[in-house]
């Protein structure tokens, strides 16, 4: 909900009760430390996050703990924050899971488990420059996250960030074309307002670039709405993409981990693919028509309902005209009784007045 500091209360009171129950090492008191950690980097407060991080891998290092790769990984996420690629890069790789990974490990791999490692290394390629592989790894990433988690908040997080590397690629087109997908889902999701105001946010900016100005200015507005009503404390705070990014933070691991990762214990199966190098755009692409056919999926199980219940409608309307006019043939229709009663009384005075008759 993007309340760190009302977050960091329970944390640090679990923290303090399992320090007087527990043993100063156990696996427990790590947990909390992580947690503490993950919450201090959502507030900014990076010095203390990087203390709690180190103390939680140190207890786990002792006791030969397999949450060792989640803390690895949530150290290297907070130093990237701290604008340190190159130690986040290092520290990423210290997780068992990732030994001897290198970013075409990541692209051959058929594990989904590992797009949030992918994520990470993607953004720490943006940083180091190397934006042809952020590029092909965000957008791998995203085909996973497609196919594992379908319209849910990593999603979104995943098409945000190909969308900002094909728009530093200079092809907006695709960018603008990611991010309407992205408000597609985000509206439909109750927590995605932070991703829905970043994305507003990102396409006003590509907008206004393609000389689109209203487009821009209405984007705009939609962005400036859902940060006030998200962060009505930062009124005067600079509408800049970093005050957006922090409404759609989902980048750390709170314990338990994260579905995503691979337990550290489990080394990753590498299937038999094909030896290639795919370009970064066309890793873009794949995932631009996946995303696609999510959507026309959507939108045709949705014309599909509607269309069954016009059906069923429209059987009503032919059901209770049938019935109306079951009522009014059934009214309508003679008295049997009366009409065979009416036809002896016309034949007896036949037979009474004529002796022909009477005789035969």
């Amino acid at each position: 909900m993007n309340n760190p500091d009302k977050a960091l209360i329970p944390f640090e009171e679990a923290y303090a009760i399992r320090k007087k129950l527990l043993e100063p090492t156990d696996g427990m008191i790590a947990s909390s430390l992580n947690n503490i950690a993950l919450a201090y980097t959502e507030m900014g407060e990076l010095d203390k996050a990087y203390a709690a991080h180190e103390e939680a891998i140190s207890i786990r290092h002792c006791t030969n703990s397999n949450r060792i790769g989640n803390s690895y990984s949530n150290l290297s996420s907070l130093l990237l924050r701290m604008n340190r690629p190159d130690e986040a890069e290092e520290m990423l790789k210290r997780c068992p899971s990732l030994k001897d990974f290198t970013d075409e490990t990541f692209i051959k791999t058929g594990n989904p488990r590992f797009s949030g490692d992918m994520v990470l290394l993607s953004r720490i390629r943006v940083q180091q420059g190397r934006l042809d592989e952020a590029l092909r790894l965000a957008s791998k990433a995203l085909v996973f996250r497609q196919r594992l988690l379908g319209n849910r908040l990593k999603t979104c997080d995943s098409l945000y960030d190909v969308a900002s590397l094909l728009h530093k690629h200079g092809n907006a087109a695709s960018a603008i074309e990611l991010l309407g997908q992205l408000i597609d889902i985000a509206s439909s999701i109750p927590e995605g307002k932070g991703q829905l105001a970043r994305a507003y946010f990102k396409l006003a900016v590509l907008q206004e670039e393609r000389g689109r100005h209203g487009e821009s200015h209405t984007c705009k507005e939609m962005a400036e709405s859902l940060m006030a009503e998200l962060k009505p404390e930062a009124g005067g705070a600079p509408l800049v993409e970093e005050e957006f990014m922090k409404l759609s933070s989902i980048d750390f691991q709170f314990e338990p981990g994260d579905k995503e990762m691979e337990p550290p214990h489990k080394q990753p199966v590498m299937p038999q693919e094909e030896e290639h190098k795919s370009n970064g755009c066309e890793v873009a692409q794949q995932a631009i028509k996946k995303a696609n056919e999510i959507r026309d999926s959507a939108h045709k199980l949705k014309a599909d309902q509607e269309k069954m219940w016009e059906r069923l409608a429209t059987f009503d309307r032919e059901l209770e005209k049938l019935k109306k006019k079951l009522i009014s043939s059934e009214q309508s229709k003679p008295a049997v009784g009366k009409t065979s009663r009416k036809r002896k009384a016309k034949v007896r005075p036949c037979v009474a007045r004529h002796p022909v008759c009477r005789d035969k």
